[in-house]
């Protein structure tokens, strides 16, 4: 028997096949066998990209995604919108006791969190009761009407609000979809109406999608079976965050860097690690470009700058920032200038502007 080939490896040889591992590989293995998970953050990690947004960590072509599922008792008629959620990853806040969005622990910052906040955009303005009521039974109406039930005429104010049961192109299929998200939407107000709690519990799933589409899932209750503590997604997230990059001896180097920015809410909140930092080339911004190069400047070390490049693909005018100007390259994707005299605003080396899927111009 060759016992040769069955020694364990060195700990120097397992460090120099960690740090050309691909960083999920390394994750994987760190996840599965806890001996080596203090040497994992040891060894410096490269990444080609990493891409934050909300509740969600893209790392290379692996992304991994936070959310709150509605989880129904066995029996029980799950509400098609609740079941479309769940099938999606979830819903990327956390519910209160009628089923309501929760957004109480949304501002609450702990160290080392990315805060991004947007002065342009205002808080959403929740649903209204009414509304909603009445077009659900709008909907219902054209629907047993369409097979062939009697019903009573519509009243004027509603038939002048909404047309759809005068609109042939409207499939039942779309008809019974709506109906079905719409009672989803309204089951949180009926709740709070007659003070029953809501039909489900919830749990926070993380959903790791790999570049060939397989997926793998985990699953925790939001409240505690014993302890009835309540587990929440920001906490998730956190913890989330320490075991992919918490404690790691070097900063993790980062070719490709991107922040999506949360387009419903003010305030978007990354949640990280303490003392995390990264090492980047380039990077990509949507939009609200300053606030986002300001909100960075402790999570991205100094030797990063001046970057290599800066990506921007958002539609709202674009501030001259230290960070953008000072980028060898600038690159714009479907952006549209006031005139040639915002264009000499920007003095990097290299300015391309790509519009469709080409590049039309390169200075």
């Amino acid at each position: 028997m060759d016992t040769y080939n069955n020694r364990p490896m060195s700990y120097e040889s397992s460090k120099i096949l960690l740090q050309y591992l691909e960083a999920n590989t390394r994750f994987q293995l760190s996840n599965r066998i806890p001996s080596i998970r203090k040497m994992e953050k040891l060894v410096p990690m490269k990444l080609h990209t990493l891409k934050f947004s909300l509740f969600e960590f893209m790392i290379n072509d692996t992304r991994y995604k936070l959310g709150t599922c509605r989880d129904y008792p066995t029996g029980v008629e799950v509400l098609y919108g609740h079941q479309n959620d769940n099938l999606k990853g979830g819903v990327q806040w956390d519910l209160d006791q009628y089923g309501f969005r929760n957004f109480s622990d949304g501002d609450v910052v702990t160290p080392g969190d990315l805060v991004i906040k947007d002065p342009f955009l205002a808080e959403p303005n929740p649903p209204d009761y009414e509304f909603l009521e009445s077009t659900l039974r709008v909907f219902k109406w054209v629907s047993a009407k369409r097979s062939g039930q009697e019903m009573d005429p519509l009243d004027e104010h509603i038939q002048e609000g909404f047309l759809v049961y005068q609109n042939p192109e409207i499939t039942n299929e779309f008809l019974q979809k709506t109906i079905s998200e719409l009672e989803a939407t309204l089951a949180p107000f009926r709740c709070r109406r007659e003070r029953t709690q809501r039909p489900f519990t919830t749990s926070i799933q993380l959903t790791v999608v790999s570049p060939g589409g397989e997926f793998q899932i985990w699953r925790k209750p939001t409240v505690h079976p014993v302890q009835n503590t309540i587990f929440k997604l920001y906490e998730a997230q956190k913890q989330l965050a320490d075991r992919l990059f918490g404690n790691r001896a070097d900063n993790v180097c980062v070719k490709n860097f991107e922040i999506t920015s949360d387009h419903l809410h003010p305030l978007m909140i990354v949640r990280l690690p303490p003392s995390f930092q990264i090492k980047i080339e380039s990077l990509t911004i949507r939009e609200n470009a300053p606030t986002i190069c300001n909100a960075i400047q402790d999570l991205v070390h100094e030797s990063s700058y001046p970057l290599r490049k800066v990506e921007y693909k958002g539609r709202n005018r674009l501030t001259v920032h230290p960070t953008i100007a000072g980028a060898r390259e600038l690159h714009f994707v479907f952006y549209v200038f006031a005139g040639i005299q915002e264009l000499l605003l920007f003095r990097n080396h290299n300015i391309s502007i790509t519009s469709t899927w080409e590049t039309i111009l390169s200075l």
